[in-house]
């Protein structure tokens, strides 16, 4: 008998024959379960509205939104703008080479190991 598909849902259980479900411990199964497949959606959630009511136990007039009109969106350009330009006009294996080139050997040995 296969379960009904609301089961299959919160259980994770798909086409195969089981026993009806007797208890919720289904539900708490490892990877398998209702609870499991959606804790980063509630958790997501839970962690927006702490967020929220802390903004506004803080005094804080407003819901913790900028609006368009007051969003600052040009403060800041230059050094984005600078360190965009590093990665596109490239250069960057030379500056890595003479940033490894002034530490002493352990160092570089250390730096070299955790590079990707």
């Amino acid at each position: 008998m296969s379960p009904p598909p609301l089961i299959g849902v919160i259980t994770g259980v798909d086409g195969v024959v089981v026993e009806p479900l007797r208890s919720r411990a289904a539900l708490f199964r490892c990877g398998e379960g209702f609870i499991t497949s959606y804790f980063a959606l509630f958790f997501a959630f839970f962690m927006f509205l702490v967020g929220k009511i802390k903004y506004m136990l803080e005094g804080r007039c407003g819901y913790g939104f900028v609006k368009p009109a007051e969003a600052d969106l040009h403060s800041g350009m230059a050094e984005i703008n600078a360190e965009c330009r590093q990665w596109e006009e490239g250069g960057l294996e030379e500056t890595e080479k003479a940033r490894l080139a002034e530490m002493p050997f352990w160092r570089r040995v250390w730096e070299k190991t955790w590079q990707f």
